[in-house]
């Protein structure tokens, strides 16, 4: 089987109304733009570490850092608003996704008729589930992976006497 072939084969037995579309593009392009802006998380971090700084060294600071303990904020305070949005595009996928492949595959090429028509009566749920379902993990698993790689990347660059107790523990 060449790989034309098989190309051919992927694409006519996973959502071809939704592959010829462009949707799986348009979802990971977000996706990618989502973790594009968790990447502020430096800035964040950056930002609370210098004022931490200027303050163990007697210099003026802005009156929101001054009544801070002499310790870093939490990781979970500083990701907060970066990882978030991937956890709710993970459930935006599944929530309009479903809807909108089972809307798709209705109004699009008709294949609701051919679908149901196949041995298997699952076949058409199957293939109007996968993409949203896959899109959500895929988003799960890219959130989980860049909250430990923040979180590592928390505690190798702060040193040990200004974590916070909870994080100093685990070391």
């Amino acid at each position: 089987m060449s790989e034309n072939q098989k190309e051919k084969k992927w694409k006519r037995y996973f959502l071809p109304w939704l592959y010829e579309s462009g949707l799986p593009q348009i979802l990971l392009l977000v996706l990618l733009f989502l973790v594009l802006i968790s990447l502020s998380f430096f800035i964040s971090y950056n930002r609370e570490y210098t004022m931490l700084l200027a303050r163990l060294a007697g210099e003026s600071v802005p009156p929101k850092y001054s009544s801070l303990p002499l310790q870093m904020k939490p990781f979970w305070t500083m990701a907060y608003w970066t990882l978030l949005p991937i956890l709710y595009y993970a459930v935006a996928c599944l929530l309009g996704g479903i809807p909108l492949s089972y809307a798709s595959c209705r109004h699009a090429s008709r294949a609701d008729y051919t679908l149901k028509r196949l041995g298997s009566k699952w076949e058409y749920h199957r293939r109007c589930l996968f993409l949203p379902i896959a899109m959500a993990v895929v988003s799960l698993l890219t959130f989980v992976m860049l909250t430990v790689l923040y979180y590592i990347f928390y505690l190798h660059l702060t040193p040990a006497e200004l974590l916070p107790y909870a994080a100093y523990r685990f070391m």
